[in-house]
């Protein structure tokens, strides 16, 4: 049977389906969007992996990137890269 919720964004009645027990958010694009937003916050404060793999560094860069970057292009080296 599907259960008529409010959207935790938007506050607007939504049906969820069976399949989906835990769903708080509606299929609006905004409502998506504070859903991505606010799991990857939830991560960010929760998981330290997560929190290392995405962590930046001064120029906004993830520190990730960087190591992606120079395994992709041995030659190719910044100062940046260097220092990890």
């Amino acid at each position: 049977m599907k259960s008529t919720r409010l959207c935790l964004a938007c506050g607007n009645a939504f049906v969820a389906l069976l399949h989906v027990p835990p769903r708080r958010y509606c299929s609006s694009k905004a409502c998506q969007r504070t859903l991505r937003r606010d799991s990857q916050n939830n991560r960010l404060c929760n998981d330290s992996g997560y929190r290392e793999n995405h962590a930046c560094d001064d120029s906004g860069v993830g520190v990730w990137l960087k190591v992606i970057r120079s395994a992709r292009w041995p030659g190719h080296s910044s100062p940046d890269v260097d220092a990890l």
